[in-house]
């Protein structure tokens, strides 16, 4: 099936513990440079339609931190993989959002797995197919990403003290995501699925879990 980079994003929202998070998902066909402009344009669409405040524009912070809505007790969090772009804004703070792509080739490299499973996760990993690897990791590493954008660590977690239960993903995605939101209580994640139909589906909420045993997968 072609992709119609031309249709209109997806929007919605999510419920976490209470709180509310705005999504816009689509396609776009652009140059990264461009990309960044369009993410800002959805982030301050969301901002003053959704939430309801005046734009301050964005902090960008400096040596890996966290971008920061000016001004505002609100966050937002930006991710795209190949032509799928994910916006994700929400009041408060500890909201991430990571998506990936179809066909997940990535997780093929064995140094990739070996850098985001815990052991739990590399066990299984290595008892999967090459395909049915590929539709498991790709959301095992978005909800990770997520929670870790969340948390404000971003690339800086070592993901394999991360775990999650993640589902696989459907044979028709084009493309998984995951929206996170941290707090207190620990890290929650939300899981979208783009179809080839053009439809997002939303998944039930997943815990992601620290992982305390001492011995990581090497």
């Amino acid at each position: 099936m072609s992709r119609d980079t031309d249709a209109p994003p997806k929007r919605g929202i999510v419920h976490v513990r209470e709180r509310a998070v705005h999504w816009v998902l689509g396609r776009c066909d652009a140059p990264r440079r461009e990309l960044t402009h369009i993410a800002e344009r959805w982030v301050e669409d969301m901002v003053t339609r959704e939430l309801g405040l005046r734009w301050r524009g964005i902090d960008r912070g400096s040596g890996g931190e966290k971008p920061r809505l000016r001004g505002l007790d609100a966050d937002f969090s930006v991710s795209h993989s190949g032509d799928v772009l994910l916006v994700a804004v929400g009041a408060g703070d500890g909201i991430g959002a990571d998506v990936e792509a179809a066909p997940f080739t990535a997780f093929d490299s064995r140094a990739l797995r070996r850098r985001m499973c815990s052991p739990a996760e590399a066990a299984r990993s290595e008892s999967l197919d090459s395909l049915a690897r590929r539709r498991w990791l790709a959301p095992t590493w978005t909800a990770k990403e997520a929670a870790a954008k969340a948390t404000g660590e971003g690339l800086g977690r070592d993901f394999r003290t991360l775990e999650v239960s993640a589902a696989p993903a459907p044979d028709d995605a084009e493309a998984v995501c995951h929206i996170a939101v941290a707090d207190a209580s620990g890290i929650v994640a939300i899981p979208l699925i783009l179809r080839s139909a053009g439809s997002v589906l939303t998944g039930s909420p997943l815990t992601v879990r620290t992982v305390t045993e001492p011995r990581l997968a090497s």
